[in-house]
């Protein structure tokens, strides 16, 4: 709940800071939340209530055992790589480097290194954090599922003041805790580096400072290694020259304090001799004697290659940039720039080079939500080129780095003829499908070669797929699948790409893009789509949907309807239509998470019922046409039942706009009559309706008053229907299902909440008289059970 509401807090612009918070504050005084006067004060109390929950014990196993098990193993792994390595340089220096590539002249004079003696300094010092905390170095981190807190929320808002706030608070935690170990275990630290590329620069030290200080608090014998791969990663991959110095310098603080770690750092000659990087680098890489990798004339045409594809970008004149811009979020920004972009003589040198200061600045875009969809877009524009080479000449560097292959999987440089073989099979797939099915069988030169190409992809597949799947997600091409989401083209494809990913680890990081695109709803619902189909009846299904609350997935799912606040009715056809199908794909699959699963039941109600219904009504959809939709789809959470099995994917806004035209055309001209009988049957079910969830009752009959008189009349009814409903026994006896009237009883004293405070007199007349009739049914069944 604590996670949810900080994402909802942080949905907004960091300019509506100031804006009065309206929520249901009833359900967070359980976690001692006071009313604040406004939203800023509201993420103070949250993120101060997650500090604290940090250092209490969450009941879980101790886990210094399990950390310390895995200090000795990496321990013992790095000593005997190093020594090695170390070994290896004091035989190689004196008879290097023909093979190597020059490094250039070195200019000392402006490359001074620090002193040895030299202590790493943060952006907070650990004066400060004492003074303003008391004591340091004198509390234990007890609770990690607290800690992700912070991570996934750092990982998933937009919001700047969150982030900075996160990362603040990250520290603090780090300065008081004693066992800085434990967080370096969460691995919460490497995704807040790859990231840095598409933050601003003061973000950019604030995480640096965090790297910083746990390199200075852990054993020298057991380096961080996924966090020093990070930083090789954001080298090989940065086009923006003030990250490269940030991160070179870096470097060179943590050579000087951790000499050890020198060998972590080793890199491509190529990319040491880049004409950006030459001085910075080759001055830090020869004085502390790091041998660069030696790179075969295989991976120079590769580098060539991207250098080839970075410099056509640089190439882009005016007329290509205006044109990129126009392009983004499906012409979200289209002619809006083109005269600052001609004012700036904008080219595609400028693009590569701009941060987020410079769009705020220069480029005068003041909304936060807009620079963070142009940032994520430029950033895909500098990582474009390496995802090519992924895909055509997949070779990860870290196979030619003894350390690296002690701690993890890579992908292995003779995997890459696997990789040719299989872009040949593919071009000649789309050659058999050219030839049709019965000449290819007919001829033998055709049917033994298909025969052998099936065989191959299985045996491919089986010995190569996790190492597939681990580079897969290294490369973050599946931001790239995700994107794919947006084409109308590609939906398809992309859903079932993305409803195979089913480790714990994929499915948070598709409810992570749920909460980073919020102005796409058709991105929203096709991942929502992939979310339902994984939902199958199968062993990788049901460990999903057993980890689906500590993943923060009911938080997320229901946090999409509360993006839509007061979205109703000042809003277009299309946003309408596309909103709705947002609501109701949410509902759909949690009723998929929840169907035959009680303990996910029981996760999913431990969230009040009176704010899922306050939720429902603060975005108005009921006093839209939707609003017999919306009863549906809590009819359909009573009873656990999937109508609407979404097997397509969304429908687009052109091809609804039309049809829905139509409708309310054909709507008009039917007489009142059909209007009547068809209200009547609207929510008729031919499947036997057994009560599951009697709290999505209480939800329908909050919300009822908000909806004309005629509906309200068949919701009655249908209860009616409910609490009457029989079944047949062997002897052809119909008998009352008591177990929805028991499920019902407490319904009725909420009915009678509403008689008296919602409706209106005529109302009340009427449902008076329900009221009569369903305690008459009540007595009935209590009458003949006692006869009995």
């Amino acid at each position: 709940m604590l996670e949810g509401l900080l994402t909802v807090t942080s949905s907004v612009s960091d300019e509506e800071h100031n804006r009065k918070v309206n929520f249901n504050w009833q359900s967070m005084r359980e976690f001692g939340i006071v009313h604040g006067p406004c939203l800023i004060d509201m993420k103070n109390e949250l993120l101060q209530i997650i500090n604290d929950l940090v250092f209490l014990n969450d009941g879980t196993k101790d886990d210094d055992d399990i950390s310390d098990r895995f200090s000795m193993i990496n321990k013992e792994a790095f000593a005997s790589s190093s020594q090695g390595l170390i070994d290896n340089n004091n035989n190689n220096n004196n008879n290097n480097n023909n093979d190597n590539l020059d490094l250039g002249d070195i200019n000392n004079n402006g490359n001074n290194l620090p002193e040895e003696g030299t202590v790493l300094t943060s952006e907070i010092s650990s004066t400060s954090i004492n003074t303003s905390m008391g004591q340091g170095n004198n509390l234990r981190v007890r609770s990690k599922a607290a800690f992700g807190i912070l991570e996934r929320v750092y990982s998933s808002t937009w919001s700047q003041w969150t982030r900075m706030e996160i990362l603040t608070r990250i520290l603090m935690i780090m300065h008081q805790a004693s066992n800085v170990q434990v967080i370096l275990d969460l691995h919460a630290i490497e995704p807040m580096l790859l990231r840095m590329p598409t933050v601003g620069q003061e973000e950019r030290k604030k995480v640096i400072s965090i790297l910083e200080f746990v390199i200075q608090t852990v054993d020298a014998n057991v380096p961080p290694l996924g966090e020093l791969s990070a930083l090789k990663q954001l080298l090989r991959e940065a086009s923006d020259r003030d990250m490269v110095t940030l991160v070179l310098q870096t470097i060179k603080k943590i050579i000087i304090e951790k000499p050890l770690y020198k060998q972590a750092f080793r890199l491509p000659a190529w990319w040491i001799a880049r004409q950006e990087t030459k001085d910075d680098a080759s001055s830090i890489f020869t004085a502390n004697n790091i041998t660069p990798i030696t790179t075969s004339p295989k991976t120079r045409s590769q580098h060539n290659l991207s250098d080839s594809l970075a410099k056509e970008v640089r190439l882009w004149q005016i007329k290509d940039v205006m044109q990129w811009f126009d392009q983004i979020d499906n012409g979200r920004f289209a002619n809006r720039f083109h005269t600052i972009i001609k004012n700036l003589n904008m080219n595609g040198q400028i693009l590569l080079a701009a941060n987020d200061d410079w769009l705020q600045n220069e480029m005068d875009l003041k909304d936060e939500a807009e620079r963070s969809i142009i940032r994520e877009r430029l950033n895909q524009l500098k990582q474009v080129i390496y995802i090519y080479i992924f895909f055509f000449f997949i070779e990860c560097f870290c196979s030619e780095d003894p350390l690296c292959n002690n701690t993890r999987l890579c992908v292995q440089r003779t995997q890459l003829s696997c990789y040719l073989i299989t872009m040949i099979y593919v071009y000649w797939q789309w050659i058999l499908y050219k030839i049709s099915f019965e000449e290819m069988m007919k001829t033998a030169k055709f049917g033994p070669l298909y025969l052998l190409n099936i065989i191959y992809i299985y045996i491919y597949t089986y010995m190569y797929m996790f190492d597939l799947h681990s580079c897969f997600e290294q490369k973050r091409c599946n931001r790239a699948v995700y994107g794919l989401l947006k084409s109308r083209t590609h939906v398809e494809a992309a859903i079932k790409v993305i409803r195979n990913q089913l480790d714990d680890d994929s499915v948070s990081d598709i409810l992570s893009s749920l909460n980073a695109e919020r102005d796409s709803y058709e991105y929203r619902i096709n991942m929502l789509e992939a979310l339902r189909q994984m939902m199958h009846d199968s062993t990788a299904a049901s460990k999903i949907k057993n980890s689906w609350h500590e993943l923060g997935g009911f938080a997320t799912v229901l946090s999409l309807s509360a993006s839509l606040d007061s979205l109703w009715p000042n809003c277009d056809e299309r946003t309408s239509q596309l909103a709705m199908d947002l609501i109701e794909k949410s509902f759909i699959v949690i009723i998929s998470v929840i169907k035959n699963h009680p303990r996910n039941r029981a996760y999913f109600w431990y969230t009040s019922w009176n704010s899922i219904a306050d939720a429902i009504i603060v975005t108005g959809v009921l006093k839209s046409s939707h609003y017999k939709r919306v009863f549906r789809i809590f009819f359909d959470l009573a009873m656990e039942e999937l109508k609407n099995n979404g097997d397509t994917t969304t429908i687009s806004a052109e091809k609804t706009a039309e049809p829905e035209r139509e409708s309310k055309r054909e709507e008009e001209k039917r007489d009142p009559k059909q209007k009547e009988d068809e209200n009547d049957n609207e929510f008729e079910y031919g499947k036997s309706q057994f009560l599951k969830n009697p709290e999505a009752i209480l939800v329908i009959l909050k919300i009822l008053s908000f909806c004309p008189e005629q509906l309200q009349l068949v919701i009655f009814e249908k209860l009616l229907l409910l609490i009457n409903l029989s079944v047949v026994d062997g002897n052809g006896e119909k008998r009352l299902l008591l177990r929805n009237k028991q499920l019902l009883a407490d319904v009725i004293l909420f009915i009678i909440i509403i008689i008296i405070t919602m409706f209106s007199f005529f109302q009340l007349v009427f449902v008076i008289v329900y009221s009569i009739r369903l305690f008459d049914l009540f007595m009935h069944s209590f009458v003949c059970l006692f006869c009995k």
